[in-house]
């Protein structure tokens, strides 16, 4: 996450618009959401093969 936190430093510091920044918070944040499941075990099954169900588990 610090090329990512670094990279939206300079882009506030080059005053860049606010859309391209938030771009880089959102990849920064998936990045880090992702890296938790991953770490954790508990990778959502969206990633996995095989069928996908859009029905919220019971």
């Amino acid at each position: 996450m610090k090329y990512a936190d670094e990279s939206i430093r300079r882009k506030q510091q080059r005053g860049e618009s606010e859309e391209d920044i938030s771009k880089w918070v959102a990849y920064r944040d998936f990045t880090a959401h992702a890296v938790d499941e991953l770490t954790s075990g508990d990778l959502d099954s969206w990633l996995e093969d095989g069928p996908v169900s859009y029905e919220p588990e019971n």
